[in-house]
């Protein structure tokens, strides 16, 4: 949430530190880390349906020190009082679909990237990865375990003072001001001007243009768009009419109310995709929605050619509230 944070609203934020993180756990075609993240997703749902405040998470967040009885206990607490079992089990089913590497190369604030050798659950390749992918990231790796939630399993005094040196730099304003992530509406649908930007502004969007059948909506959230969209088909119902509309996140540059970039030129490859009265969204909107009740069905892998590359499209389906 704090890498969206950053990118979207890069006016209100003045640093970011990135301790144990990652842009997504699991493997794929295109990301390099993650080859072991089956194996702690498997053994997680497992402590969570057997073994949840027993300590048994120590082996993966803490295993320097799960031989001390001690600390296992402490941790046999902290698991007791965080989360209950079932709900942790529904984080890990959301945790295993996040991926917010989109938002990577927009973030423009000063980041420091914290990284411990021997985290299990986030081991170094995650944090390097996302060094590499954010434009003047500070990268700081030191050996130990898992570096936030156990911060003295390891180097903590050399850890703070990376932190304090990153600190005393000084904040700055973002490099691209005028650069943010943001969802991006495009879609087929006729009406007045006046109440369709109510709607929209009600959605927590802002209307771009509205001519003739096509209105063009930027929003900070994904799920708003998505909302969004499902009013306006509705209303398009109502006059017996068939909206459809094609939405994705991205980088886009703001030039006075306008927005520009690649970002826009995807969706507008989007919409001519959409079937009557169908939402068609991007890959990285749907992953960016992970845990909101809202479903997709899988619309195949799509090439829109040059730059703008091969994109994954899903038809919204599922519940909107």
């Amino acid at each position: 949430m704090s890498i969206l944070f950053a990118a979207t609203y890069p006016e209100r934020v003045t640093s970011l530190i990135l301790g144990s993180a990652s842009a997504r756990w699991s493997t794929a075609p295109d990301y390099p880390c993650g080859q072991d993240s089956a194996e702690m997703f498997q053994a997680m749902e497992e402590i969570a349906t057997y073994q949840r405040g027993q300590g048994a998470t120590i082996n993966w967040y803490l295993p320097s020190l799960a031989a001390s009885p001690q600390t296992r206990q402490m941790v046999a607490r902290f698991e007791r009082m965080a989360i209950s079992p079932a709900a942790f089990l529904r984080m890990l089913r959301m945790i295993r679909e996040i991926d917010v590497r989109t938002a990577l190369p927009v973030i423009g604030v000063p980041t420091l990237v914290i990284q411990r050798i021997g985290d299990r659950i986030t081991p170094p390749c995650h944090g390097r990865y996302l060094a590499s992918q954010i434009d003047g990231a500070r990268y700081f790796e030191q050996p130990g375990d898992h570096s936030l939630r156990f911060a003295s399993s390891g180097d903590s005094d050399a850890l703070f003072s990376e932190i304090e040196d990153f600190l005393a730099a000084g904040a700055c304003s973002p490099r691209h001001p005028d650069r943010v992530l943001a969802t991006i509406l495009l879609a087929r649908a006729s009406g007045q001007d006046a109440p369709i930007r109510r709607l929209i502004r009600s959605h927590g969007g802002r209307l771009i243009t509205a001519t003739g059948d096509a209105i063009l909506a930027a929003f900070d959230r994904p799920g708003q768009a998505i909302r969004t969209a499902d009013a306006l088909r509705a209303e398009a119902a109502t006059l017996d009419r068939r909206m459809c509309a094609g939405i994705h996140t991205g980088e886009v540059d703001q030039v006075g109310d306008k927005i520009t970039g690649a970002s826009l030129d995807i969706t507008h490859r989007i919409l001519p995709l959409a079937r009557p009265a169908e939402i068609l969204v991007s890959r990285t909107v749907k992953d960016l929605v992970t845990g909101s009740g809202i479903s997709f069905a899988d619309r195949g892998v799509h090439d829109f050619g040059g730059l703008l590359g091969q994109w994954q499209l899903y038809a919204v389906t599922g519940p909107m509230s």
